[in-house]
């Protein structure tokens, strides 16, 4: 009970007065609008959701895992190379599928032409 109260106040000082908390080495709005973290130091980890978790009033959590050795084809030919998924968990108050859609979209052509934008 009392973690639950104590989180209450402290998501409170945080997001609505926009108060930050060094002691406690929490900046206003601390977490942004995605939370985005890894796993991939992580044995075995290859396809892990993160949750959706009110505290950090975030819209989506963003997940890397940890790699792993694929089969993909180069020019014709089958090589073996390190393949990553990357998760995220949606806050559907927040957006709905045909925006992820479009957000899902986006990234993986990064992801796949990274030329393009770099």
């Amino acid at each position: 009970m009392f973690v639950q109260v104590l989180t209450q106040i402290v998501s409170f000082i945080s997001y609505n007065l926009e108060i930050p908390l060094p002691f406690l080495k929490i900046e206003k709005n601390h977490f942004g609008t995605i939370l985005l973290t890894n796993v991939t130091a992580m044995k075995g980890y290859h396809d892990a959701f993160g949750p959706i978790t009110n505290f950090t009033r975030t819209m989506a959590t963003v997940v890397m895992c940890t790699p792993m050795d694929r089969p993909i084809a180069v020019n014709g030919e089958v090589k073996i190379a390190k393949m990553m998924n990357v998760n995220v968990t949606f806050d559907h108050r927040f957006l709905d599928g045909s925006q992820g859609a479009k957000m899902y979209d986006s990234i993986t052509d990064v992801f796949e032409n990274p030329a393009k934008y770099f």
